[in-house]
């Protein structure tokens, strides 16, 4: 085998070890080889290399008696910390995070949207800051972008990856993006019962109308990468009272998809088109007039209440796994 082979195998290794260590809170060697499939010895090497480099620990607080093998790993929470942003029209909002996801805190940044070209000079600037406060030394690893739903709609998925490509060179760390769309479906994949998350809707009304299909536990690809878009013919639903047309318009839409698709559930999301604030009382008035139109036979409704957090947070996940594996 080649040099450029061994490293492929080296790589995959490690990855294949770290996110068995994600995935398995706090598991031991011998856990992580019945998991990843790579023998003990494989394991124990790629776990000492590891925790050379600083990125793996031992619980040291859960340490067993049956020998090392079956002492607890972790990942080590001060290797570094990864960075999460909500990009939205009237600004930014950065999170940081311990490689434990522990939130290390945050700020809000009022700068409004001017253009990916704008937002990477910015980021950079901010991110670059020496003397902002930080509660520890260790280095950033990786970020997250949670583009905002109309943001999304405005760049196309190529100027999206152009978007990442940028940042990850000007910053020197790896960069993960995502939709508001996308990062709310993978709320609902990791967060709901398995025949649920499995095969589902997810209907977003914001400054246009998105939508999202899940089937078999995956996304299906549609005309704006992983959701299609509506416009009802509003200015900008947001998050208060639909007029009769847009109910219509959108209760027609939604009866739709179950007839199209193997549907369990649809969730409804209604989002600021600025930002992520959240009205759940006339959120709730907009679903039920929505249902009332639909009538019963349809599948079950649910209304979403993810606030900005849980994306950046969801984003954080992400953009820790490509931290640890780059």
């Amino acid at each position: 085998m080649g040099s450029f082979g061994i490293t492929k195998v080296v790589t995959s290794n490690r990855s294949r070890v770290i996110q068995a260590v994600v995935e398995g809170k706090a598991p031991s060697r011998t856990q992580i080889a019945d998991a990843t499939g790579l023998s003990a010895s494989t394991v124990t090497r790629v776990v000492a290399l590891l925790m050379t480099e600083g990125v793996l620990a031992e619980d040291v607080g859960r340490v067993a008696t049956e020998g090392r093998s079956r002492i607890p790993i972790k990942i080590n929470p001060s290797y570094g910390s990864v960075l999460a942003l909500s990009v939205n029209r009237d600004g930014i909002t950065l999170a940081e995070y311990d490689m434990n996801l522990k939130s290390l805190g945050g700020q809000r940044l009022d700068h409004p949207w001017a253009g990916a070209d704008d937002l990477v000079d910015h980021v950079a600037h901010t991110v670059s800051l020496t003397d902002r406060p930080r509660p520890f030394p260790a280095p950033i690893r990786g970020m997250g972008v949670v583009l905002g739903d109309d943001i999304a709609l405005e760049l196309s998925v190529t100027r999206q990856e152009q978007l990442v490509e940028a940042l990850s060179a000007t910053l020197g760390i790896p960069v993960v993006q995502a939709t508001a769309q996308e990062c709310t479906e993978r709320h609902i994949i990791s967060g709901s019962p398995e025949d649920v998350g499995a095969n589902h809707a997810l209907v977003s009304c914001g400054s246009h109308v998105l939508v999202s299909i899940t089937q078999n536990g995956s996304m299906l690809p549609m005309r704006n990468g992983s959701f299609a878009s509506f416009d009802l013919g509003q200015g900008g639903l947001g998050t208060g009272e639909l007029e009769a047309q847009a109910v219509e318009r959108l209760a027609e839409l939604t009866r739709t998809i179950p007839r199209l698709f193997s549907i369990n559930t649809v969730f409804l999301r209604f989002a600021n088109p600025k930002h992520d604030a959240y009205d759940s009382g006339s959120a709730i008035r907009n679903m039920m007039r929505i249902e009332e139109q639909l009538g019963p036979k349809v599948p079950p409704f649910v209304l979403l209440n993810t606030h900005s957090s849980d994306l950046r947070r969801a984003i954080g996940r992400e953009a820790r796994v490509a931290a640890l594996c780059t």
